[in-house]
């Protein structure tokens, strides 16, 4: 009789908790899907640029809404939000007629190398993606249907970006890192490896030339040869000079976290909180000496670094 009672009482105590708690507690604890994703694939831009890219917006089942946000210099960066259930459900209406093509299609403005538009809308399992051509370009053409249908769809999606707000940045848990040129073994260049001064004049778009060459003077003995940087300006500079003065101005890759390697790699975002504060829109200096550009985008929930 008393175990009954106990557990009559437990029953009891979880019954208040769960009418005291909202739903969105629980819903945390599963695995978020996406609902709506909308993104820009295609146009003329390169290769690293559009691996990189980050979804306009992207609405999950739990409520969350991620929305880009600052794109400039080295870190992406997505806004984060979140809406009730039945604004959720309200969004998933509203996009549901949005993406309804017109009778005519969507029509196709008279410019070139844009990217389009494309949104995926998940319903019961169910996923439609609709794509539209360079959205936000006016049509050279009288089709209303057309217009009107770029214009209803131009105006869903700032609504939902507009839900994630503009304050709380989305803090991920993993960044890819997406190099200027495929990295081997850290270096970009294998030869020079062992040579960070030379390195690093070869990461700037200059080329090594003997110091005989540069000084027309004769070949000095192994231990006074030295070499020089050919810059992409014309100038001449001692290798290791350039590199002492100039290296100083790139961001210092984190000694405890292993050098990018390849097209992309993954990374903790946890060492890099405080450096991404001040990182800009200045060069890495990688532990080799090799200094170049990186894009670190955050990886998204669902999301597989490296593998999209």
């Amino acid at each position: 009789m008393r175990k009954l009672l106990i557990a009559g009482s437990v029953l009891s105590i979880f019954v208040m908790a769960a009418a005291v708690w909202p739903t969105s507690v629980f819903a945390t604890e599963a695995k978020a899907s996406i609902v709506i994703r909308v993104e820009h694939v295609g146009g003329f831009v390169g290769p690293n640029f559009s691996s990189a890219r980050l979804p306009d917006v992207v609405l999950y089942s739990d409520g969350r809404v991620l929305a880009q946000g600052n794109q400039s210099g080295s870190v992406r960066q997505l806004f984060q939000g979140s809406v009730s259930k039945s604004i959720l459900q309200l969004e998933v209406s509203a996009f549901t007629k949005a993406t309804k093509a017109p009778l005519g299609g969507w029509g196709t403005p008279s410019v070139s190398d844009l990217p389009s538009t494309e949104v995926s809308l998940t319903q019961s399992g169910k996923k439609s993606v609709v794509d539209v051509y360079a959205l936000g370009f006016p049509l050279n053409s009288s089709d209303l249907a057309a217009i009107t249908a770029r214009k209803n769809l131009t105006q869903t999606i700032a609504k939902l970006i507009s839900l994630a707000g503009k304050t709380k940045i989305y803090a991920p848990s993993n960044y890819e890192v997406w190099p200027s040129w495929p990295l081997s073994n850290g270096t970009g260049q294998g030869s020079n490896g062992s040579n960070p001064a030379a390195l690093f004049c070869l990461s700037q778009n200059g080329t090594l030339v003997a110091g005989k060459v540069v000084l027309d003077t004769p070949t000095p003995s192994p231990e006074l040869s030295t070499e020089y940087c050919n810059l992409p300006d014309g100038s001449f500079v001692d290798e290791w000079s350039y590199f002492y003065q100039t290296s100083k101005t790139g961001v210092v890759w984190p000694s405890n976290v292993a050098a990018p390697i390849g097209i992309c790699s993954s990374v903790a975002a946890k060492p890099f909180v405080t450096l991404l504060q001040s990182a800009g829109v200045k060069q890495w200096l990688l532990p080799t000496g090799s200094m170049i550009d990186l894009i670190l985008r955050p990886v998204l929930p669902g999301e597989v670094a490296c593998q999209r």
